[in-house]
């Protein structure tokens, strides 16, 4: 009997032993993301401050050149998302971006009412968002890189030949479309409220449950689907909310040209968010808007001492890109992911 009853007490300790285990874990994780997430909070305050002061700072053109880089960080924010959350590296997302100008550029035609904007920027997300989720179906990840790239291609080259003719007047094709000019101020409020909501939403998402169930899909469909994730409704989800911000993002770039034209669906905005990542870790919203503003304030340098010179810094990054996310690979493997 005192033999049974020290293996029984054994069992216990050991069963006790591996709740602590599994408790220790538990509360390891959770002040992970703790941290985490006040480093995500630290990040945004600095972003927010800076970008509060920064019209007081500057003159016309380099607020237009600073607005320009938070719709640009907005639409790479978005452009991260999906390829971070559900492993699908887009080169599609100049069709929302695109679109959404297009679609506005139409509806002032026939409305003259701006205010409606911000519903044909949906739509532009929702369409686009459809078009994406049916191609994240298939399982090769290879293919949806290059046929996304593929569709995107089709309508930059195709769209010149967009027209359309009122009052015996035809707009459209290689020109594109006027837009109602807005005060530069007004473009940058709007830009700068959606790149800090994007901010923190995909911040607080991206370090919470539901974030990390998402993750699962990236890191391996089939064993999300084993533990019980709904993969086609995360691909869904997250494949809507990119496309909707990108699609928002790229209504903003028209307003803030006031002018729409086929270079919307252009390789040089199809390729941006994936340049402007390329240094950074892919879960870091602050190094996606970093390298965003150094992409644009580099290449508007470049084109003014000669035009279209930045598509030569693209081609630079794209030939190098594999082996730097080799190094940042092998970085964070170092670091442990730091």
């Amino acid at each position: 009997m005192d033999g049974k009853g020290r293996e029984g007490r054994e069992e216990e300790r050991e069963e006790l032993n591996k709740i602590e285990m599994v408790g220790n874990a538990v509360k390891s994780y959770k002040e992970f993301y703790r941290k985490k997430r006040r480093i995500k909070l630290a990040e945004f305050s600095i972003l927010a401050t800076i970008l509060i002061f920064a019209p007081f700072v500057s003159g016309f053109y380099l607020l237009w050149l600073i607005t320009l880089g938070v719709i640009y960080s907005t639409y790479t924010l978005a452009w991260n998302w999906m390829e971070t959350m559900i492993g699908r590296t887009s080169l599609g997302h100049a069709i929302p971006f695109g679109l959404a100008g297009y679609l506005s550029a139409l509806l002032y035609i026939y409305t003259k009412n701006p205010l409606l904007f911000p519903l044909t920027w949906i739509v532009a997300g929702m369409l686009s968002a459809s078009v994406l989720y049916i191609l994240s179906l298939s399982r090769d990840r290879v293919a949806f890189v290059f046929i996304s790239f593929l569709i995107g291609a089709i309508i930059w080259i195709f769209s010149p030949l967009f027209t359309i003719t009122m009052g015996g007047e035809i707009y459209g094709g290689e020109e594109g479309f006027s837009l109602p000019s807005n005060p530069i101020l007004v473009t940058y409020s709007l830009s700068v409220v959606l790149l800090l909501a994007v901010f923190l939403f995909f911040g607080f998402l991206r370090t919470s449950a539901t974030g990390l169930k998402f993750t699962t899909v990236r890191d391996d469909e089939r064993a999300a689907r084993l533990v019980g994730v709904k993969v086609n409704r995360v691909k869904a989800f997250c494949t809507l909310i990119s496309c909707i911000i990108t699609a928002l993002a790229g209504g903003l770039y028209a307003l803030h040209f006031s002018h729409v034209n086929p270079e919307v669906f252009s390789i040089h905005i199809a390729l941006f968010p994936f340049i402007a990542t390329i240094f950074f870790k892919n879960d870091s919203e602050i190094g996606g808007v970093t390298g965003s503003f150094i992409l644009v304030f580099v290449s508007n340098y470049l084109n003014s001492i000669f035009p279209q010179l930045h598509l030569l810094l693209y081609s630079a990054l794209l030939i190098v890109s594999p082996g730097i996310i080799r190094w940042r690979a092998r970085k964070a493997k170092l670091t442990g992911g730091v």
